[in-house]
C-alpha cells in the first residue's frame, strides 16, 4: 500500500490541474505500460524459469539502459543478486569474467529494437566464446538483429510488446524474466501494479496518486527533482527512475532534471544544497515503514524525519511517498506509480513522453563513425 503526503504544496492549484484529469484518461487506452499487465506470458516464463533452475551457477544481463535498469531494481529491491553489463568497458567485461564460468553462465540478451550496438557487441563477444544456444536467452522486440539471430541460432525468445518503450518496459519479460529466473515472486509484482493502474485510471483526483504526484511536480514549478529512498535496497530504483523521468520529460526545451540522491547518506553530501541552495527543486522523500523496533531503525526514521521538517522550515517544496512495506506487490505498484506520473507529466508539458529524438541522433552518429572504422 503506497501513501501520499504532499505537505504544504498548493492544494488549490493540484486541484485546478485535476480539472483535467478526464481528459488525459480518455488517451490512455492504447498505451503499452498500462496494457501489457494483462499480455504478459507468465506461464511461458515462470515454465521457462523453471526448467534452469539449479543449471547455471550465474544470471548475466547483457543491456543498457531501459534494458538494463528496471531489472536491477527489481532484484535489489527485493534482496537478490544480478550480475548486469550495462556497459561497454572492457575492464568491466575482464573483471567478470574473473568471477563467473561463462560456461556455468546464463546470459540474458536485451534490446527492444534488437538493434543495440553495445547490446550486440556483448553478445558477440560471449557468443565467440561459448557458441552454445543453451547459455543465451533473447528479450526483444518483433524485428532486428537479435531476431535474425535467434532463428538462425535457434535461441529461446521472449517479446517484448511493439506499444511498450524500454524505459516503460520493466513489467513486461525485460523485467520480470530476469526476476522470475531468481525466485522473485512475479505474479504478485504484476498484481501491485494493477492495482496503481485502477488508480492511475480513476477520474477521481483524490484517488488517483499518480496524477497527484505529476500534478505535485508541475504545482511546485521546480526544475529539478529530488528523489530520496530511506531504504537502501532502493538505491538502484532510482537509476531507473532517473532515466523515465529524464528521457521522457526532456524535450522541446522542457522537461525535469532527476537528481537521485540516498538518505541518510546524501544528508551529508546534498542537504545544504537543498536547504540553502538555489530554490529549485522538488524533494521527494521515499520512505518504507519498518517492522523493526530496533535502534538503527529508530535512527532512520527520526533523521529522515528531521531532514524532511529542515526543509519545510527553509520553506523547501517537498513531499513523502510512503511505502507499507518492501515485498513484489508494493514494488509492482512503486513502478507502474511512476510510469504513471511520467504519462500525465507529458499531458500537462504538451509533450510525448515515449520518444527520444535526441538519443536516436546519437545513435545514427555512432552507426556512421562504425561504418568509417
Amino acid at each position: 500500500m503506497i501513501q501520499l503526503d504532499l505537505g504544504n504544496l498548493n492544494k488549490e492549484k493540484l486541484n485546478t490541474l485535476g480539472e483535467k484529469l478526464p481528459a488525459f484518461l480518455s488517451k490512455v487506452e492504447n498505451l503499452g505500460f498500462v496494457s501489457c499487465l494483462d499480455e504478459v506470458d507468465l506461464e511461458g516464463i515462470i515454465n521457462f524459469s523453471q526448467s534452469k533452475k539449479d543449471k547455471f551457477d550465474h544470471l548475466v544481463v547483457l543491456g543498457i539502459g531501459g534494458s538494463a535498469l528496471g531489472s536491477k531494481a527489481i532484484v535489489q529491491a527485493l534482496g537478490k543478486e544480478l550480475i548486469v553489463l550495462d556497459n561497454i568497458d572492457p575492464d568491466l567485461i575482464k573483471e567478470t569474467e574473473k568471477k563467473i564460468d561463462i560456461r556455468k553462465t546464463l546470459f540474458l540478451v536485451i534490446s527492444k529494437s534488437g538493434e543495440t550496438i553495445e547490446t550486440l557487441t556483448q553478445f558477440s563477444y560471449f557468443w565467440e566464446k561459448l557458441n552454445s544456444k543453451d547459455n543465451f536467452v533473447f528479450v526483444t522486440g518483433e524485428k532486428g538483429k537479435l531476431r535474425e539471430i535467434a532463428a538462425k541460432e535457434d535461441i529461446k525468445t521472449f517479446s517484448i510488446p511493439e506499444n511498450v518503450v524500454g524505459r516503460f518496459s520493466v513489467l513486461t519479460p525485460v523485467g520480470l524474466l530476469p526476476a522470475s529466473l531468481l525466485g522473485i515472486d512475479i505474479v504478485s509484482l504484476l498484481e501491485g501494479a494493477k492495482k496503481m493502474r485502477k488508480l492511475f485510471l480513476s477520474k477521481n483526483l483524490a484517488d488517483n496518486l499518480p496524477f497527484q504526484l505529476a500534478g505535485a511536480h508541475v504545482v511546485s514549478n521546480k526544475n529539478t527533482i529530488v528523489l530520496m529512498p530511506y531504504k537502501e535496497r532502493l538505491r538502484a530504483f532510482s537509476s531507473w527512475w532517473a532515466q523515465l523521468l529524464g528521457e521522457s520529460t526532456g524535450k522541446q526545451g522542457k522537461g525535469f532534471t532527476p537528481l537521485p540522491a540516498m538518505g541518510v547518506t546524501d544528508q551529508h553530501s546534498l542537504l545544504q544544497l537543498l536547504t540553502e541552495g538555489p530554490d529549485d527543486k522538488l524533494t521527494m522523500f521515499l520512505s518504507v515503514t519498518s517492522k523493526e523496533e530496533g535502534k538503527l531503525d529508530r535512527l532512520l526514521e527520526i533523521e529522515k524525519e528531521a531532514t524532511r521538517k529542515s526543509l519545510t522550515e527553509s520553506k523547501r517544496d517537498n513531499l513523502e511517498i510512503k511505502l507499507s512495506e518492501l515485498s513484489s506487490e508494493a514494488l509492482g505498484e512503486l513502478f507502474f506509480l511512476f510510469m504513471g506520473v511520467t504519462y500525465f507529466l507529458g499531458e500537462l508539458l504538451g509533450i510525448n513522453v515515449f520518444d527520444q529524438p535526441g538519443v536516436e541522433r546519437a545513435k545514427v552518429l555512432i552507426r556512421e563513425s562504425l561504418a568509417k572504422s
